[in-house]
């Protein structure tokens, strides 16, 4: 990234974006000034939500440490010229405020990778769970058949029940009318033998007479 101060101190950025949260000492800012009578330091300041960070710029290079990124979000920056007045230094010219912005980042919790026995050990566990649901598949297919057989055993016995129980039918009405002309002849019978009674007692009674 390069800022570039004019004669009249105005800043110019060439990007708006100072990095990304948690970076540290990766990213240089250069900056590009010009020489301010009576200054014998040049700063950047940083503005965040709750602090405020002068930077010294060392041979036109400013360092993006981690503590710059600290949040992620839109900060002001500006850039000033000072003049050291023992621990302090007064400002001598400064450039208008300008926005940078901090980019967000995955955090920095990872979890380790696991060791080679553990993903052995959970790939072993994977392909015996595999198997075994490859087993049990197998034996429902297994019941699946099963129980088509057993249904096909009792609809095929249920025919045959069926057609048994048809058959007694037919042997009871069958019975029912052997009875029934069993008895017809036996009334026929019966009354045949009573008109050969009545007609041997009519001729006996009748040669009686004739004597």
């Amino acid at each position: 990234m390069e800022i570039m101060i004019s004669e009249d101190y105005t800043a110019y950025p060439d990007s708006d974006l100072l990095g990304y949260k948690g970076e540290t000492n990766v990213r240089i800012i250069e900056v590009d000034q010009p020489e301010v009578e009576g200054a014998d330091t040049y700063r950047l300041r940083f503005e965040y939500r709750n602090a405020v960070y002068d930077v010294p710029i060392v041979d036109g290079k400013v360092i993006i440490t981690a503590s710059l990124l600290c949040e992620v979000g839109q900060i002001k920056c500006q850039w000033i010229a000072t003049k050291a007045d023992g621990d302090n230094y007064t400002l001598v010219a400064k450039s208008q405020i300008f926005e940078l912005k901090i980019g967000d980042s995955i955090s920095d919790d990872v979890a380790p990778i696991p060791p080679y026995e553990l993903s052995k050990s959970t790939a072993d566990k994977v392909l015996e769970a595999e198997s075994n649901a490859l087993e049990y598949a197998k034996q429902t297919e297994k019941y699946k058949y099963e129980a088509m057989s057993f249904k096909d055993v009792a609809k095929q016995q249920a025919g045959i029940a069926k057609t048994a129980t048809a058959q007694a039918q037919a042997y009871a009405e069958i019975s029912k009318s052997a009875a029934q002309t069993a008895t017809q002849k036996a009334d026929e019978l019966t009354a045949l033998l009573d008109s050969l009674n009545s007609a041997l007692e009519t001729r006996l009674n009748g040669g009686a007479v004739d004597g």
